[in-house]
């Protein structure tokens, strides 16, 4: 009886670190300013989605796509404004009480620079995980705040993982100046 309770025990401790190991907050801080010249009442423009120097698994953007048909080059390139787009979905769904649209009292830039798309194969998969780096300028420029985003989305079909991934990005992005306001 006491091997069946010390076993039940370590099981029981090993479910609740894998629960509770999945309920940080998606993002990290490189930088904040201090004190926060961010309001409740400030506005953000958020611009679009960029894949300035993207690294794609372990390849540069430009090798992951010469490596493609061009029918699926040229879908590698749809797969990146529809992640675009569900980022911008993502932010706008969480956004609220935030306020955002255009002239904001800072600007929000949003690069993705990380992308593995993850695989599905019936018997093994892999989720797809998206890297964004977020920096939050004031009207003059100067940066206020930087954090790096890191989502995994899994699905059996690549667009959707991704697509899933940068909404969950776009949340993400909602859900720290939620926290950073006070809000």
């Amino acid at each position: 009886m006491g091997i069946l309770r010390t076993v039940g025990m370590y099981v029981l401790v090993l479910a609740t670190a894998l629960v509770l190991g999945g309920c940080g907050v998606p993002w990290n801080v490189v930088s904040q300013a201090a004190p926060n010249p961010m309001q409740p009442q400030s506005k953000f423009t958020v611009q679009k989605l960029s894949f300035e120097n993207l690294q794609v698994g372990e390849k540069s953007d430009k090798q992951y796509a010469g490596e493609k048909e061009d029918k699926t080059a040229n879908a590698w390139e749809g797969d990146k404004v529809e992640m675009s787009e569900a980022f911008a979905h993502g932010f706008t769904e969480d956004q609220a009480p935030l306020q955002a649209g255009d002239n904001g009292d800072f600007v929000v830039q949003v690069n993705c620079g990380f992308i593995e798309p993850g695989f599905y194969a019936y018997v093994a998969s892999a989720p797809a995980e998206i890297h964004v780096r977020a920096k939050i300028m004031d009207k003059t420029g100067k940066l206020v705040d930087e954090i790096e985003i890191v989502t995994r989305s899994s699905d059996m079909a690549k667009r959707t993982r991704l697509r899933n991934a940068a909404r969950l990005g776009g949340e993400a992005l909602a859900k720290y100046l939620h926290k950073r306001l006070g809000l």
